[in-house]
């Protein structure tokens, strides 16, 4: 038996004890080769099936004729751990949410690929608390004894205070097992149902298809044609039904067996039947030993009429609800004279009532649409959702708690929930004395608190720095000021939050505690809600005029936020010149007031909440006449796209009486001037030499020949496009082969980049990329792997550097600005099949410059590869 312990994300401490479950087969000895014989993966753990919380360890191994079988493992698609010796051992780790899932093992020789696949169940609740832990498959628990199947075939009863282990039987897999008085009782793959009791085996069924009936010391089966009811207590066996005709016969607490039949009931107990007729019939029934409830409907001018009502162990009949008008029948639930019903309100929605033993009625929940499981002899309900949570409400306390997903047999014993998975024995511990009554967001100035209330006193959790608030827009979040009340907790953005609109609000499961130290939630819980009240906003208010004083209307008003040439929001000043705003922004921002016949002008202001008074005086232009040139209204020049060898410009146009008849770009004085027609405001300047200093001329030309002042723009050209190149050592590869392909960086200078994001895609058809062996190269050791996507033929790598110091730097840009190259990243794959694929570096692809520019690359690259039969 391997134990290892590990431990939880939040600082709780998993004991995981995992145990071999699949049967070793004989190994083939290296002298008997037998060619084509195919590799057997042999698995010591997990168990299976296995359930674990945050991780697990997994110990595989491969035995192969050829001794060079490599070993892959992967969960629900994605690869977590691979070896090219055939042996894995490693702790696997996991955040995942309560999900099925499957642990797939992959084994290749060059010659023979094999997969095994165990069943896996995650479930990381807080409300789980690890018992014990058996050598193999746990079949059943009583709080004393544990039923357990070793992966050989022994069944075994351990009694857990002695640690004592009792040899119960050798069987095939046994499907379901159950602990009685004197032993236990299986039901194996074939549907044999097998007595071990007081050191001996009998066989009480083998040919029957319908399945058996537990309850207590009893089992109810067919054998032959007719039903039996055996006690487990007394070993005796009484024939309760003759032919096929009761195969809806229920087994009840106590020995009690019920069948109806339209409006008939029987009630077989100790030798003796009783039967009970009732008007109308009876559509469904459900008993606790003694007592039993039943449903009837009928239609009656029609409307469907429905009732539940209360039958005793005389037969006499007394309604709980009579005659309801309803479209659907009643969902309920009976046990020890508590009974819960669900109430339909439509399709989707229902209300859930608890009738307690001395009649009095309790509404649950409402308008709410839940599977409803069972009802405990104390009273407390247990409904699951659609993740298959278990969640439960009292008539005590009538509101939902989560605790775990249903995985593995689920028993109620001694007044707790114990859950049989795996190996493993788990007990649902105790739910938290507090739960989150309501969550509200309240606007308060520009942005305000959101405060989680509770229903009890509560205390911090260890979880306490890890509540998020995250957009749904865009992947950002802001941090958060956490204050703990008596029974709420206060959540203050320290800063704007960046996009507003829909945003949800994460809190840890350990964050908040009940008195006790008891985590309030089972596991972390989301919680969407309107972030657009937390946008930051700032009044500005805008003033123009000229240089006397003389208000200006109809002046456009432009808004740019740093670095940006295009405008956000666009206004004109009103007849007492003045514009009005409210500016979802707080910090810089550039403003400009431009009004025809007088210069431009524009302003930097830094917003604040207090708001911001901007006031323009503009400067009138000169009138034009055939005394000047063509006058600019402003010189506001943009520069619509620089590239490395051409630029795209455009201007506000010139004015003058005579009408401008061209406009010419100046920018090298050994070549003559772009000219553009007087209607065009834009022209595009070629030929440029990449990465240099430019300074250009605009000049206006009316039709007898006067130009204008000139407009000076200053520029610098782009660099020569970086690139990425991949590189793949063969021209060919053979089917299971490792393919180890590199992406580079072309470097032209000696500038230093910061980090990179690379977009790979391929078909995994033809390769499977091994994502935990990526790995960067030994030039880059200042640089590390800090985020990976991964998805079916796609992966996004993202690195970035982890200190002072840069990659490798050109040595000598000018004389090899293309050809030095620095390695980024090796990605290895594995050939799957044969034929011709390819491996592409998508456009997208991005380099940060080290002087705050980020490159994008522009196409994609795509490398051909060819993989060959063995």
């Amino acid at each position: 038996m391997i134990v290892r312990m590990i431990n939880m994300k939040f600082v709780i401490t998993l004991v995981i004890c995992i145990t071999l479950s699949i049967v070793l087969t004989q190994m083939v000895s290296a002298a008997s080769l037998v060619p084509n014989s195919p590799p057997e993966i042999v698995v010591r753990t997990p168990s299976e099936p296995y359930q674990f919380q945050s991780s697990f360890y997994l110990d595989a191994s491969v035995k192969d004729d050829y001794n060079n079988a490599d070993l892959k493992a992967d969960i629900g698609g994605f690869l977590i751990a691979s070896s090219p010796n055939g042996q894995i051992q490693r702790e696997i780790k996991s955040e995942y949410y309560a999900r099925r899932d499957t642990l797939t093992l992959e084994s290749s020789d060059g010659y023979n690929r094999v997969v095994k696949t165990l069943p896996i169940y995650v479930d990381p609740s807080s409300r789980l608390k690890l018992l014990h832990k058996v050598e193999g498959r746990a079949l059943d628990y009583d709080g004393q004894r544990i039923l357990y199947q070793t992966p050989q075939g022994a069944v075994f009863i351990k009694t857990i205070s002695s640690e004592a282990v009792q040899f119960v039987f050798n069987a095939n897999y046994i499907k379901e097992g159950y602990l009685t008085s004197r032993g236990a009782l299986l039901l194996d793959t074939s549907k044999v149902l097998y007595e071990a009791a007081e050191g001996k085996q009998e066989i009480l069924k083998s040919d029957s298809t319908q399945p058996i009936q537990v309850e207590g010391n009893y089992v109810l089966f067919e054998f032959g044609a007719d039903t039996h009811l055996r006690n487990l207590a007394t070993g005796t066996t009484e024939k309760v039904f003759k032919g096929t005709s009761h195969k809806s016969a229920k087994l009840m607490p106590g020995g009690v067996v019920v069948y109806n039949y339209g409006n008939y009931i029987n009630r077989y107990f100790g030798g003796t039947s009783k039967l009970w007729k009732y008007e109308p019939d009876l559509l469904t029934y459900q008993s606790d030993g003694k007592q039993l409830v039943t449903e009837q409907c009928s239609m009656e001018a029609n409307r469907k009429y429905c009732s539940l009502a209360l039958i005793d162990d005389k037969g006499t009949m007394s309604y709980l609800i009579h005659k309801e008008v309803r479209s659907y029948p009643y969902n309920y639930k009976f046990n020890n004279g508590w009974i819960v019903f669900q109430h339909s309100l439509s399709l989707s929605n229902y209300d859930y009532k608890l009738i307690t033993p001395t009649g009095e009625t309790k509404q649950l929940l409402s308008n709410v649409y839940l599977g409803l499981d069972y009802v405990t002899s104390n009273g407390t309900v247990v409904f699951h959702n659609d993740n298959k949570m278990l969640l439960q409400a009292s008539f005590e306390q009538p509101y939902i708690r989560e605790f775990s997903g249903k995985s593995g047999k689920i028993k109620w014993m001694q007044d707790h929930h114990y859950r049989i998975a795996g190996d493993s024995i788990l007990l649902y511990t105790p739910e938290a004395d507090s739960a989150i009554k309501q969550i509200n967001s309240r606007y308060v100035g520009y942005y305000g608190p959101i405060t989680i209330y509770y229903t009890k006193p509560i205390k911090p959790g260890l979880g306490r720095e890890k509540f998020v608030l995250e957009s749904e827009v865009a992947s950002e979040n802001v941090e958060l000021t956490v204050e703990y009340q008596e029974q709420a907790v206060v959540i203050q953005p320290k800063k704007d939050f960046p996009f507003g609109g829909k945003c949800t609000l994460t809190i840890p499961y350990n964050a908040v505690t009940d008195s006790t130290g008891l985590p309030v939630e089972a596991y972390d819980r989301t919680h969407k809600m309107d972030c657009s009240g937390y946008l930051a906003q700032s009044n500005v208010e805008v003033k123009v005029s000229d240089e006397e004083g003389h208000r200006l209307e109809g002046a456009k008003v432009s808004f740019f936020l740093p670095g940006e040439e295009l405008s956000f929001f666009e206004d004109y000043s009103n007849p007492e010149g003045m514009i009005s705003k409210k500016i979802g922004k707080i910090g810089p921002l550039r403003i400009k007031a431009e009004l025809a016949g007088y210069e431009f002008m524009e302003q930097e202001v830094i917003l604040d909440y207090s708001g911001k008074i901007v006031e323009f005086k503009l400067k009138r232009l000169p009138d034009p006449n055939m005394n000047y040139g063509p006058v600019w209204q402003t010189k506001y020049v943009t520069l619509d796209k620089v590239d490395d060898t051409n630029v795209t410009i455009h201007w506000d146009p010139a004015k003058d009486d005579q009408g401008v008849a061209n406009y010419k770009v100046y920018y090298d004085a050994a070549k003559p001037p772009v000219t553009i027609p007087g209607n065009k405001t834009a022209a595009e300047v070629t030929g440029l030499t990449p990465d240099k200093e430019y300074v250009l001329y605009l000049q206006a030309e009316d039709i007898t020949g006067i130009k204008s002042t000139p407009i000076t723009i200053s520029l610098r050209t782009k660099e020569t496009p970086f690139r990425f190149g991949i590189n793949q050592p063969k021209a060919s590869y053979k089917m299971g082969e490792k393919l180890n392909f590199s992406i580079s960086q072309f470097v032209k200078d000696n500038i230093g980049p910061q980090a990179y994001k690379l977009n790979l895609s391929w078909d995994p058809n033809y390769l499977k990329l091994d994502d935990q062996a990526i790995q960067t190269s030994e030039q880059q050791k200042p640089f590390k792997l800090y985020f990976k996507q991964r998805q079916e033929g796609f992966v996004q790598i993202v690195g970035g550097k982890t200190g002072d110091t840069s990659l490798p730097l050109n040595p000598n840009p000018n004389t090899n600005p293309t050809t030095y190259t620095t390695p980024l990243v090796y990605l290895p794959f594995t050939a799957l099949k044969a034929g011709t694929t390819k491996v592409i570096l998508r456009q997208g692809s991005q380099w940060a410059h080290s002087s705050d520019e980020t490159r994008t690359m522009g196409k994609d690259i795509v490398i051909n590869v060819t993989i060959v039969e063995n």
